[in-house]
């Protein structure tokens, strides 16, 4: 069996002394209003007697269970055969049903009014009414003698039968009998418990499956001495009491302990005899809502911005232990889907500890959370509400383009200029750590998908014998490169949900060298002769197309130099003459790897 809580034979827990310590409180609230339910309060319940002190009309009465002090309200007026009743949750409405008559009774004078002019569906002796403290459905029994009664839901704007929601009671064969005198739902854990005996005797208290109608005995009530038990209702602190039939001219009221397997006599019921129904679900409802959302800019709090997601279901537990977590041992209550903009809401007539999640199916293909998928709220009194229990996601976002080979060192991407393969390009958090890595494909492209929103680098790894062009050359940011010479990343950039940027691109070149030798050309024929030495400490420079020097070397002991690491472009090298020495003839012979290249006047 699950676990009730809080609960107690005799009220003997820290519920009980809470009662006890509002007694005064709620008994004074009580009776200034003529024993109408009013805001906040817990501690009261309402029940009908079916044999009345005026002439045996139906007679409404309340009774403070923590006090066992009963109210006598009034008689309802042209009803003779009130056998159910239920608090609406919230306490703001109290229903009733005179054999397939529905209606409601006011709280404050006792009177029946009807709704609509039968429930229908074929039923003419509703025994049984009770609310689902979670979802607010209104559950009735027919009862058809010598057969299985018939579970179903009522809808209490019109008081009609709802087709579709009928099903056997499969008692019979669980405790050999068919009728149930009442029903009433755990608000602790929405299990629905009913009264099952045989006309007057026999009592069995038994849950029932309300989908299949299938049946499980709890309790032996006759074996724990009570005859004729026909009103069950649970109060909003998850308590279950009883009132019984056979106590004229008075009746009785109990409390019925599931964990413990016993009774405890709370309180003697009048003005009437034969009490048939009972409803305790008095105080205001709690509240626990939130949005799901889809979270722009992934940071997992809800934003002005951020828009909502309908059509999500949300998930409501009892949490069993009070963790906070979602354990197995955890009660799913019930579950409600988003609406359009997102927002949810849970109003039930319960208290304690809940945990709730989220259906994450039923949000867009390929979304990620960005919260966690988990909520708690803990409600210790009556009419709270905790708000913003939220769950966001975001949709991954891309990042790519291309690595090309830069011909004219440009830093812009050329037609005919083509893409380089097997590069490594990293995409790097804003802390510099690796998020993902990629090679190039054959063309030079490049894909990150996946992406959570978030501020990110691209790192392009130049291969071997590879420069990066220069940085952002041009107009077009989808055309120029755009890693760092000297580090090959991009500048700092943020994603929100679902962007694709592919304009994050990187040109590379192969860098060129040039030199040779200078020489003594003993012979001034203008040829490298085999043995003519090299001549060290020549200054030599490397000029640019205007004239201007870029480099400068000397030569080394042997006559060579080299100026290395260049950018492709156009360039010249300038010889600087020692003292005493001048230029060979220049481009003579027909082999330009021995001749000599410098100017003779300039260099």
């Amino acid at each position: 069996m699950p676990a009730f809580r809080p609960q107690s034979s005799g009220r003997g827990t820290w519920w009980g002394a809470l009662r006890v310590a509002m007694a005064m409180i709620v008994v004074a609230a009580t009776l200034s209003m003529s024993s109408a339910a009013s805001a906040g309060v817990h501690d009261l319940c309402f029940s009908v007697a079916d044999a009345g002190p005026n002439s045996g009309a139906d007679h409404l009465i309340s009774v403070v269970p923590s006090t066992g002090v009963p109210t006598s309200i009034g008689d309802t007026g042209g009803t003779g055969n009130i056998e159910a009743i239920a608090m609406e949750p919230g306490g703001n409405t109290l229903y009733a049903i005179d054999n397939a008559q529905f209606g409601s009774i006011d709280q404050t004078t006792g009177a029946f009014t009807t709704i609509g002019t039968g429930v229908g569906g074929g039923f003419n002796d509703v025994d049984s009414l009770s609310f689902d403290p979670f979802t607010g459905e209104l559950w009735g029994v027919d009862r058809n003698s010598g057969s299985q009664d018939v579970l179903f839901q009522i809808d209490k704007t019109t008081g009609l039968f709802i087709p579709g929601t009928a099903v056997t009671i499969q008692s019979f064969a669980v405790t050999g009998l068919y009728d149930l005198d009442d029903l009433s739902i755990s608000s602790y854990d929405n299990t629905m418990y009913g009264v099952n005996n045989n006309s007057g005797g026999n009592d069995r208290l038994i849950s029932v499956d309300r989908t299949t109608g299938a049946v499980t005995q709890v309790l032996d009530l006759a074996g724990l001495g009570v005859v004729d038990m026909e009103g069950l209702a649970f109060d909003n602190a998850g308590t279950l009491m009883g009132t019984d039939g056979n106590g004229a001219p008075n009746g009785d009221l109990w409390e019925i302990d599931i964990d413990g397997g016993s009774l405890t006599h709370l309180a003697d019921l009048s003005p009437g005899g034969d009490f048939e129904s009972l409803g305790c679900l008095t105080a205001d409802l709690n509240t626990m809502s939130g949005t799901v959302f889809f979270d722009t800019n992934g940071d997992g709090v809800l934003d002005a911005g951020d828009a909502g997601q309908g059509s999500v279901t949300v998930r409501l537990y009892r949490d069993v232990n009070s963790d906070g977590l979602l354990d197995g041992g955890d009660i799913l209550l019930t579950s409600t889907d988003t609406a359009g903009d997102g927002s949810y809401s849970f109003d039930v007539a319960s208290s304690g500890d809940f945990v709730l999640d989220i259906d994450t199916g039923d949000l867009p293909a390929g979304s990620n959370l960005s919260t966690d998928n988990l909520e708690a709220a803990s409600l210790a009194g009556f009419g709270l509400t905790d708000s913003g229990n939220d769950f966001g996601y975001t949709l991954p976002a891309m990042v790519g383009n291309r690595v090309w080979v830069d011909a004219d060192v440009d830093g812009i991407q050329d037609g005919g200029e083509s893409g380089l393969g097997s590069v490594t390009v990293n995409l790097l958090d804003s802390g510099g750590s690796t998020v993902a890595s990629t090679t190039t494909a054959g063309d030079g492209s490049y894909l990150f998908t996946g992406i959570a929103p978030g501020d990110y680098q691209v790192e392009f790894v130049a291969p071997a014998g590879y420069s990066f062009s220069p940085v952002d050359q041009g107009g077009d940011d989808a055309a120029d490169s755009d890693a760092a010479v000297g580090t090959g990343r991009t500048g700092l950039f943020t994603l929100a949900a679902t962007d694709v940027d592919v304009t994050l691109d990187a040109g590379l070149y192969q860098p060129v060298s040039i030199g040779d030798r200078v020489w003594v050309d003993a012979d001034a024929d203008g040829i490298q002769d085999g043995g003519e030495s090299g001549l060290g400490s020549v200054t030599v420079n490397l000029l640019d197309s205007g004239g201007s020097t870029v480099a400068s070397t000397t030569t080394a002991g042997d006559g060579s130099y080299s100026f290395t690491g260049l950018v492709p472009g156009d360039y010249r090298v300038e010889f600087v003459a020692p003292a005493g020495f001048s230029f060979s003839p220049v481009d003579q012979g027909g082999d330009d790897t021995v001749d000599s290249d410098a100017d003779v006047s300039t260099g």
